[in-house]
């Protein structure tokens, strides 16, 4: 069964906005098998697996533990998430932060001065004893600001998104753990049209991803342009979806807008329309002769 999947990119019944997690259903876990894949008789023929990343999900739809490995019985990595967004327990954690004397100031000042903003808190773990990483997250009217600190309670990183007075994203920036500018992006985003434009520490343009959509919210053409430090076009990528919102071609252009690779790509579905084999073929520009270049399996457990 290929390309009858109701796979809207980017919309609001859609469960993420990362193309290989993105499904039109309430979803337990989503598991990511990419395989080795050949050609045989002028067909693909998808082999072993080659790595795994698995996604799990509680039922709002947050990410709750992630892994990733050879394979399912071959597991080299686990990450757990807890989220906590209850007022009395939010204050019960700062408390204790602000009990701890190795902790970073930054951490106390927020626990301290503004526990009163703060709208979650995300625990990042390796087990239930060992946590990796704390992302706080504050809500002060138009702006929210998340920081991102170690297992220390020292700085990693803040991210700070601006919106509107309609709550569309307007801007986005990323700080590095000295509190420096590492990442600026502007959104400029309609019914039919989104523009990302991404600026590095130094404000210099080095990206601009552009998304086109239907009138029905279905998105029809994706293009990435990346740029030079002095402002001069370094590469486009173009890639074109179906009338579902599945990718159908990925064409690659040089700085000088020649076209020089040429993907497309094939899909099998499940009972409920969401992807479940996708198989990439380098094509030929000139023969049109096509390549399996990659094959990527997932399996979707339903809720």
């Amino acid at each position: 069964m290929k390309y009858i999947a109701a796979f809207i990119f980017l919309c609001s019944n859609v469960y993420s906005a990362d193309y290989y997690l993105s499904v039109n259903s309430r979803v337990k876990s989503i598991k990511i098998y990419n395989h080795y894949v050949y050609y045989k008789n002028k067909k693909a023929v998808i082999g072993d697996v080659n790595s795994l990343y698995a996604v799990y999900y509680d039922e709002l739809g947050r990410v709750i533990e992630e892994a990733g490995g050879k394979n399912d019985k071959d597991i080299s990595w686990k990450k757990k998430y807890v989220y906590e967004k209850e007022e009395k327990k939010i204050k019960k954690y700062c408390k204790e932060i602000l009990s701890l004397e190795e902790s970073g100031k930054e951490i106390k000042k927020i626990c301290s001065d503004e526990v009163k903003k703060i709208s979650e808190i995300k625990f990042e773990k390796m087990s239930e004893d060992e946590i990796l990483g704390v992302s706080i997250c504050l809500n002060d009217n138009m702006l929210n600001v998340c920081h991102i600190f170690d297992s220390n309670y020292f700085p990693e990183e803040k991210i700070v998104k601006k919106f509107d007075d309609k709550g569309n994203l307007k801007e986005e920036i990323r700080y590095d753990k000295d509190q420096d500018v590492s990442v600026r992006k502007n959104y400029e985003i309609n019914k039919l049209l989104a523009v990302i434009k991404s600026y590095d520490k130094d404000n210099i343009l080095k990206e601009v991803l552009s998304r086109e959509y239907k009138v029905d919210g279905i998105i029809r053409k994706e293009t990435i342009s990346e740029y030079t430090f002095s402002q001069n076009l370094s590469s486009r990528r173009e890639i074109y979806y179906n009338g579902y919102g599945l990718k159908e071609e990925e064409k690659f252009f040089d700085s000088n807008g020649v076209f020089y690779k040429d993907y497309v790509f094939e899909y099998e579905l499940d009972s409920k329309g969401n992807w479940i084999k996708e198989i990439k073929y380098s094509r030929d520009i000139e023969s049109l002769e096509k390549k399996p270049d990659s094959a990527i399996k997932r399996a979707i457990e339903y809720r």
